[in-house]
């Protein structure tokens, strides 16, 4: 895991690096507020990764090519939690992340496969900027970024966790159940890739299930789940 924090020099590097990474720049994608114990765990948001920024000029240790303004900003209020904060694509995409006190963290692969993870211990309070660049100069790729006080199971290979709790719930339905359909409202997507599971599989899902049915199968010949 190639994990690089900049905080002795955080001075020199804001500024320096102000050429390079503007994070007084509206962020491209929007913003969010998490308060410690957030729901669903992993929050994620859809990015394009990439710009025409080499990351290093915030340090020799930073990889790949970034915007001028932040992608994102999660703005954290901290509690007993670590936090993590991932990116998951089918390129090969770093990270760069600005923290509350003007710390710089910068990741490669510190993910499963390509896909780069910064990991805080102890995070404070406050705005962390993120920036998710590519590997490659020219490559924007379509990019999940992820934040988790839980933890982050990423990429393309491995199951979900079948024995972890529904996030949103379950039911016992039994057979002639009515209403019919049964509904339930759920928040879709998640940080690995349902290409896991199998080729004919598309989408990002989390780690955990969405919503579990517990079905008593009676005489009709079909049962029909859809979203």
């Amino acid at each position: 895991m190639k994990t690089f924090l900049l905080a002795t020099a955080s001075v020199a590097l804001m500024a320096g690096g102000a050429l390079a990474q503007d994070y007084s720049a509206p962020p491209t994608y929007g913003s969010v507020n998490l308060n410690a114990g957030f729901t669903p765990d992993p929050y994620t948001v859809n990015i394009t990764s990439g710009g025409s920024i080499p990351a290093s000029n915030v340090s020799g240790e930073c990889r790949g090519w970034v915007a001028n303004a932040p992608d994102y900003s999660v703005n954290y209020a901290a509690g007993s939690f670590d936090l993590t904060i991932g990116a998951t694509s089918n390129s090969d995409t770093t990270l760069l992340v600005n923290g509350p006190n003007g710390e710089w963290y910068c990741d490669d692969d510190g993910g499963d496969g390509l896909n780069p993870l910064v990991h805080l211990n102890n995070p404070r309070s406050g705005r962390y900027d993120v920036w998710i660049g590519s590997y490659s100069q020219g490559d924007y790729a379509a990019t999940v970024l992820s934040v988790s006080e839980l933890g982050l199971t990423q990429g393309g290979s491995g199951a979900p966790n079948t024995n972890a709790p529904a996030t949103f719930g379950s039911v016992n339905l039994t057979s002639g159940f009515t209403p019919d359909p049964y509904t339930v409202n759920v928040v879709s997507g998640g940080s690995r890739a349902a290409s896991g599971l199998s080729s004919s599989c598309r989408g990002w899902i989390a780690d955990a299930p969405d919503f579990s049915v517990n079905y008593s199968a009676g005489g009709y010949d079909t049962l029909t789940i859809g979203a």
